[in-house]
């Protein structure tokens, strides 16, 4: 049986995708099974894995596209049992590009936007991207662009970008 499948359920970049699936049998033989990786009825990948008798096996799949929106995936065994309804694990998994913060930071403070962009992006699932920019050049920006916008020890803000700030918020 395809026991469990774990993967992300958002993808932002196609290299940095991960995928595992464990296989297990019970009152089983060993056995070599081919895994096979679908996504939208379209096979993407395969494995030839050996489960021991009555136990288990983990098989893992990197760096496989995915097309963008929401697509449905399964991972499957082959050959099948006597019990094929549990020879496949149905999962789903959406791709979309990472979208973008603006880190608005006090002219002169360049190292905190350089910490925050770093703690920010350490890892590829966040599916966020950082843009950091002093407040003083923030005149004029568009601010509905950004999933969240951060205001770091920004003290008093110019009266036009606060309205900016605030009219992009009461939109959401």
């Amino acid at each position: 049986a395809v026991e469990n499948v774990v993967t992300a359920p958002q993808v932002y970049d196609p290299k940095q995708t991960r995928l595992t699936a464990a296989i297990g049998g019970w009152q089983t033989e060993p056995a070599s099974k081919k895994v096979l990786l679908t996504i939208n009825k379209r096979v993407i990948g395969t494995k030839q894995i050996s489960v021991p008798a009555n136990g288990r096996a983990q098989v893992e799949f990197l760096e496989f596209e995915v097309p963008y929106g929401s697509s449905r995936g399964e991972v499957t065994i082959e050959p099948k049992d006597n019990l094929p309804e549990d020879d496949v694990f149905r999962f789903s998994v959406e791709r979309r590009d990472p979208r973008p913060v603006l880190f608005l930071y006090t002219a002169g403070r360049t190292s905190e936007p350089y910490y925050y962009k770093a703690a920010m992006e350490s890892s590829p699932s966040t599916g966020l991207t950082v843009e950091a920019l002093p407040l003083e050049r923030s005149q004029g920006r568009d601010f509905s662009k950004y999933a969240f916008i951060v205001l770091n020890n920004a003290g008093d803000i110019d009266k036009d970008i606060a309205q900016a700030l605030c009219a992009v918020h009461a939109l959401r």
